[in-house]
């Protein structure tokens, strides 16, 4: 094959592809950047949000009820309102474990907040929140609540399925065995190679009911460009698409109980929120 006559053929192909708007393609390990896990079934305690300081927007998904409004960010437009799915949710739960302290927030400019609204998996089978990509590189967050789940994550852009990762949530075991079937998941995701505008949408799907009637997921919140702790960071499991998280760390309680007395997340005397 003549490939000097390729090369000149392929060129011109290219630029036109690029004029008629035909972007090349871009593979999802390079969009996803970083993906990673970490759970623990005592909570991660206070976690404080600081736009400006160690966060770029936030979203709180707990509501009194479900026509009050959403606690999030003041000018932050970034993250969609509220959790999608197909089911019922519940509004107004109690919840210690993992609670927020924030600044900067509307309706509300500050304060303090340990409200839960669950998705109950009687109803639910998938339940998803979606992030506009603010630019072509940022961090997206979320932690959530698990009681008597089991799920795997899908991660799209623009409506097309980038990412599988199998089982990232089972309150079935627990590091070194046993069981927990009350437990909070943080997951972390550098992204990458993006367009401003582009809608980045984070799945629970595959939802099972590890034997509970009240069984039930709950978005707790989410952000842009959290500066994690490293009480969370340091106990990280890799995400591996199509993979299978086979244990997920429990976060170091002596480094959680530091970041919960000053105030940066983790643990600290935690009330325990059961629907047992």
């Amino acid at each position: 094959m003549n490939t000097e006559k390729l090369g000149r053929l392929y060129l011109p192909l290219a630029v036109t592809l690029a004029v008629l708007g035909f972007a090349p393609v871009i593979h999802a390990d390079s969009i996803i950047t970083s993906a990673n896990v970490v759970g623990s079934s005592s909570g991660f305690g206070l976690i404080t949000y600081t736009p400006g300081d160690n966060v770029s927007e936030f979203m709180l998904y707990g509501r009194t009820s479900g026509s009050a409004d959403y606690i999030r960010s003041a000018g932050g437009n970034h993250i969609s309102l509220g959790v999608s799915g197909n089911g019922s949710s519940g509004d107004g739960n109690l919840y210690n474990a993992t609670r927020y302290s924030y600044s900067g927030g509307t309706p509300t400019a500050s304060g303090t907040w340990n409200i839960e609204s669950a998705q109950w998996l009687s109803s639910y089978t998938w339940a998803s929140i979606s992030f506009t990509s603010p630019a072509s590189a940022y961090t997206a967050d979320f932690f959530v609540h698990n009681y008597y789940a089991q799920s795997d994550l899908l991660v799209y852009r623009n409506s097309n399925l980038i990412g599988t990762y199998t089982d990232v949530m089972s309150s079935s075991s627990l590091p070194g065995g046993g069981e927990a079937r009350d437990t909070d998941y943080f997951y972390h995701f550098g992204l990458n190679n993006l367009t401003a505008g582009d809608v980045m949408t984070f799945k629970l799907t595959n939802l099972q009911n590890l034997g509970s009637g009240w069984a039930n997921v709950g978005f707790l919140s989410s952000s842009l460009n959290y500066v994690v702790p490293n009480a969370i960071s340091d106990d990280y499991t890799f995400l591996t698409p199509g993979g299978v998280v086979a244990a997920v760390p429990e976060p170091s309680s002596l480094a959680l109980l530091f970041l919960g007395l000053t105030g940066f997340g983790g643990y600290a005397a935690v009330q325990r929120f059961k629907r047992s």
